[in-house]
């Protein structure tokens, strides 16, 4: 069943599809997650904007960060959301709120913000630039920009055998040439630097973040890889041969020993950008 949208507020009254994959995403790879967001200069007493914030995993991780003296704000127009990073935050120290708004029009006034924070959301929104520039506006001057984002092809490094992976690879462009009529939506990392400078940012940083995964995968990665796999089948199947399908269903549900979830000696990674643009 499809989100429903108001197309008054833009606030949808359901998850994403995506939700159980992102839960189970953050899960498998929360240590090198919560690094990318500790690695930022947060000071004690700063308010920071998480947007948009999702189930809250960041925002907690930033509240964490702060001292009472701090303050984290954080929008997203999924109602469902909002409630569950409002239940993330219980007990955390310093003043926080959370409440339903659109990342194109921010309830904030010009200069609010020391740093404002936006994790793997560039792909959802539909004008990923004015957001941007939307984000710089409620930042003071000298204020902080962080993004984190990654490329559909480069974001989990499975080991793929090499043929299939190229057809993987040309399948997704296809998907996302058919949803959205260009094949970059999915990699918005590539241009990143571009739009932050379009946006009017005038210095710019980058940081890439891997995670290593060995088998036999931890449970958490087992089940974020099931997702991984699930999800990736259900937006390239159309867009693979019968011949290619069998092969990519063999390699993530067969019981062989070469096949991903087989028991022969092998490893992943996950690679995230992050970027920091100053105001």
């Amino acid at each position: 069943m499809r989100s429903r949208v108001n197309p008054r507020t833009h606030r949808t009254s359901r998850v994403p599809k995506y939700d159980y994959s992102l839960c189970a995403y953050q899960r498998a790879f929360a240590p090198e997650l919560r690094q990318s967001v500790e690695q930022l200069s947060i000071g004690k007493s700063m308010r920071v904007l998480d947007v948009p914030c999702g189930n809250g995993f960041y925002t907690r991780v930033i509240a964490d960060l702060l001292g009472r003296g701090g303050k984290v704000d954080a929008v997203d127009r999924c109602p469902i959301y909002v409630e569950r990073t409002r239940r993330r935050l219980q007990n955390a120290r310093g003043d926080h709120r959370v409440q339903c708004a659109d990342a194109l029009q921010l309830p904030f006034a010009n200069g609010t913000f020391d740093l404002v924070w936006c994790a793997q959301s560039l792909v959802s929104l539909p004008d990923p630039g004015a957001a941007l520039k939307e984000m710089r506006r409620v930042l003071r001057s000298g204020g902080i920009l962080a993004v984190l984002e990654n490329d559909i092809f480069h974001h989990v490094l499975l080991p793929w055998p090499i043929d299939l992976e190229v057809a993987v690879c040309q399948a997704i462009q296809e998907a996302c040439l058919q949803r959205y009529g260009s094949k970059t939506k999915f990699a918005p990392v590539r241009r990143l630097a571009e739009l932050l400078a379009d946006a009017g940012f005038r210095s710019c940083c980058k940081h890439t973040i891997a995670a290593d995964r060995q088998a036999p995968w931890p449970a958490s990665v087992q089940t974020f890889l099931g997702y991984h796999v699930r999800d990736l089948r259900r937006l390239i199947g159309n867009h693979l041969s019968p011949a290619v399908q069998k092969r990519y269903q063999h390699f993530v549900a067969s019981n062989d020993q070469h096949s991903l979830f087989g028991r022969r000696p092998k490893d992943l990674t996950c690679l995230n950008v992050l970027y920091e643009a100053t105001k």
